[in-house]
């Protein structure tokens, strides 16, 4: 796969700060928030699950959810062991390691949001923000977190996951709602439900076409049908279930980076680059590696001054971050400013191992331009070309 592929393809999230200013990292609160990632980097979760409030927790999974009591009561016994794994399993992973970064923290009292960018392979990154409050000596507390990769709160997934572990038929009309379903509908979902429960992709698509729209439009069976196909690895489904999302979910923020995989390869940068930024404009923040993104966006579609506006700013702000550095040598290339697209490739050499001479420039149609200017010829030469 060539760079230029992989940087479209790869994804970003980003998460909401608010309109207050954004505290320093002397704040104690966020100092113990980032004690708890580099925990988690040193792939040790006690501090994280001791961190979680787990009344808070259960009580915004339990509300105005039908889940079977049994099932509440087995979860508030094992919260604190077995449910481990589960959180272990939400963070992403690189070569199955966490490395996670705060990237973002806002207080306003006891309250505070935190970011934390998790790595990814092939230049991806995935954003969760963090509910926390303060307890004595700000003793951090994770009240539930929000994933923008799979575009979820934890803990309406989590709750979900619990009323389908019955998913009989008032439980079934308690996740549908406001649809009132009729007796052999309500018999219909459930089965629906259940399928996906148990991880029988092709019950559940044996069953999703005879739903009525308003069933299968709903907010909760749309996303729940792009993880079937997604875990079916059947692209014909995962094409069909996105063109849902896009149709019914397209103006939720959460859906935003879940879609480019709609847009990216139907070539439709437009939509692309117009979902990050109106997801940046509503949340408030554009880190480095969206910016990263949206400056390689921009100029497949056209907009060389905005790809540059955005690179040059993702490389100030992270010098440290290989993405922003794929972006500068881009822009600046696409803007004829050679002398320092030629200083973006020594970085990239010495800093992040690459040998980016002719034979390794020339398999991308941009950079092959660099290929033919003096700036290049006197850098490369005598230098060695790439295997």
């Amino acid at each position: 796969m060539n760079t230029l592929r992989i940087l479209v393809l790869s994804f970003v999230a980003v998460a909401s700060f608010g309109a207050q200013a954004q505290q320093t990292a002397t704040d104690p609160l966020r100092a113990n928030f980032e004690a708890i990632i580099d925990d988690l980097n040193d792939d040790d979760l006690d501090s994280f699950v001791a961190a979680v409030d787990q009344r808070a927790m259960l009580a915004r999974v339990f509300e105005q959810r039908l889940i079977d009591q049994r099932v509440k009561d087995g979860i508030e016994e094992s919260f604190g062991s077995e449910i481990q794994k589960l959180f272990l399993d939400s963070f992403p992973k690189v070569n199955g390691e966490i490395l996670g970064e705060v990237v973002g923290f806002r207080r306003s009292g006891a309250r505070a949001v935190a970011v934390v960018r998790w790595d990814m392979p092939q230049f991806k990154f995935v954003y969760f923000e963090f509910d926390l409050v303060a307890g004595t000596r700000d003793r951090v507390s994770i009240v539930d977190w929000v994933d923008f990769g799979d575009g979820q709160r934890f803990s309406d997934g989590f709750g979900e996951m619990l009323v389908t572990v019955v998913a009989d038929e008032g439980a079934t009309r308690s996740l549908l709602r406001p649809i009132a379903l009729t007796d052999p509908e309500a018999f219909q979902a459930s089965e629906l439900l259940k399928a996906a429960r148990d991880g029988q992709h092709g019950r559940y698509f044996d069953i999703l076409p005879g739903l009525d729209n308003r069933i299968r439009e709903h907010r909760f069976v749309v996303p729940l049908t792009l993880q079937m196909a997604r875990a079916s690895r059947d692209k014909g489904r995962y094409n069909e279930a996105l063109a849902a999302v896009d149709e019914h979910l397209a103006g939720d923020p959460l859906y935003a980076l879940t879609l480019l995989d709609y847009y990216l390869p139907r070539r439709d940068y437009d939509e692309a680059r117009t979902a990050l930024q109106k997801l940046g404009e509503r949340l408030g923040v554009v880190d480095p590696a969206l910016k990263s993104h949206l400056a390689t966006l921009s100029l497949l579609v056209g907009d060389t001054q905005a790809a540059s506006d955005y690179a040059e700013a993702a490389v100030a702000e992270d010098s440290q971050l290989e993405l922003a550095w794929w972006a500068v040598l881009r822009s600046r290339t696409a803007s004829e400013r050679y002398d320092e697209a030629v200083t973006a490739l020594q970085v990239l050499e010495a800093e992040f191992g690459h040998k980016l001479r002719a034979d390794a420039l020339k398999q991308d149609s941009l950079l092959a331009q660099l290929l033919q200017t003096e700036q290049f010829k006197s850098w490369a030469e005598p230098g060695p070309t790439a295997e």
